[in-house]
């Protein structure tokens, strides 16, 4: 059975139910600001799947979300922290993983001239458990993990709470080792809403943390949040803050 992930830009509903039904996107500065939101989003995922090949077995991606489905627990945790590195200083995003099972039916695109018909056909208990993970009521630019994901992520890692940072000045220019290739760690979530969303995956791997903080505050600048939305970087924030008390107690 294979792992899925899925991703979502946050306040897109928002934004486009808040405008007029004769809204004019073309003169539309804030528009821009979403198309670069979903270009960049896509960039990611295109990039995730290109350094991580091995047991991807499906993708779809729609305006402002997308699935991945790899083979195996290492794949997706190494695709979705790549993701979310790769997107915390320019996309408000967020992320669940589910372990189960998935299908393929047929796919189709029609266009006569007149009006277009598109259908994708996939389903299973996988998708359905990312989804109620990236759903499960917490905010933040996160990625949960349903509990049917938990054991085999944790596998990966084999104990390991949180990376360690790697000190690169210790290494002189020509001898500066390439970035570790790992994945995320699965940490316990504080306070969970929903029973079967307890964990979430800390995808900074051996970076700094003191880079995503600065990208916390580059998306904030970038999407000025409305006084509701701001929880989201609030809980970005305190989630930083507990991976470098997690390294602190290593």
């Amino acid at each position: 059975m294979p792992f899925a992930a899925f991703f979502d830009i946050l306040g897109t509903s928002h934004y486009f139910s808040s405008l007029p039904d004769d809204h004019d996107f073309g003169k539309d500065p804030d528009y821009l600001g979403y198309q670069y939101a979903r270009k960049e989003f896509h960039r990611a995922i295109s990039a995730a799947m290109d350094v991580y090949k091995d047991g991807l077995i499906f993708h779809a991606s729609f305006s402002d979300c997308a699935y991945l489905i790899y083979e195996q627990a290492e794949g997706i945790s190494k695709a979705s922290s790549m993701i979310m590195r790769w997107t915390l200083g320019t996309v408000p995003l967020r992320g669940g993983i589910g372990f189960g099972n998935f299908g393929l039916g047929g796919a189709s695109h029609k266009a006569d001239g007149r009006s277009i018909s598109s259908e994708s056909s996939f389903f299973g208990s996988s998708l359905v458990r990312a989804h109620t993970s990236e759903g499960c009521g917490l905010k933040g630019f996160r990625i949960f993990i349903h509990d049917s994901a938990v054991n085999e992520l944790r596998k990966i890692h084999q104990g390991i709470i949180i990376y360690p940072e790697i000190d690169y000045s210790e290494f002189d220019d020509d001898e500066m080792p390439p970035p570790p290739d790992v994945g995320g760690t699965v940490i316990d979530i504080i306070n969970p809403i929903n029973p079967e969303v307890r964990h979430e995956l800390c995808f900074v791997g051996h970076d700094g943390l003191d880079l995503y903080f600065r990208k916390v505050s580059m998306l904030r600048k970038r999407f000025p949040p409305t006084e509701s939305a701001l929880i989201h970087y609030e809980e970005s924030l305190s989630l930083l803050t507990r991976f470098k008390e997690l390294r602190e107690s290593i």
